[in-house]
C-alpha cells in the first residue's frame, strides 16, 4: 500500500506518462471518494461474509462475488460522496470561511 501510494503520489506530482491518466474525471471522482470508499468497503464485507459465510468456493464464484462487491462498494461511496460528503464540506468551507473573515474583521477594528 505504502508503494502504491508513493507511486500516485509521484505520478500526480511530477509530469511524465502516467500523470494525465490521473487527471481524467473518474479517477479524481474516485480520488474525491475514497474517505467514502475507505469508510465503506469494511461495512460491505462484512455483511457479505456474514451472508455468504467464509467457506471455500470455486475461484469463478469468488470472482463473481469480488466484481459483486467492488461494484457495491463503489455505488454506495460514490452516492454518499456525492450527496453527503461533497455539500457537507462545501458547506463547512462557507461555514469557516464566514467565521474567518468575521475573525479578521474583528482583529482589525
Amino acid at each position: 500500500a505504502t508503494t502504491a501510494s508513493g507511486l500516485v503520489l509521484c505520478g500526480a506530482r511530477y509530469n511524465n506518462t502516467g500523470s494525465p491518466v490521473l487527471a481524467i474525471r473518474p479517477v479524481l471522482l474516485l480520488g474525491g471518494a475514497s474517505y467514502s470508499i475507505y469508510l465503506v468497503h469494511d461495512v460491505v464485507l462484512g455483511v457479505a461474509v456474514k451472508l455468504t459465510g467464509s467457506a471455500k468456493h470455486t475461484v469463478v464464484y469468488d470472482s463473481l462475488k469480488l466484481a459483486l462487491l467492488l461494484a457495491v462498494v463503489l455505488a454506495i461511496s460514490l452516492v454518499l460522496y456525492t450527496y453527503y460528503e461533497a455539500p457537507a464540506r462545501k458547506w463547512l468551507r462557507r461555514r469557516r470561511g464566514t467565521a474567518a473573515s468575521s475573525a479578521v474583521q474583528a482583529a482589525t477594528s
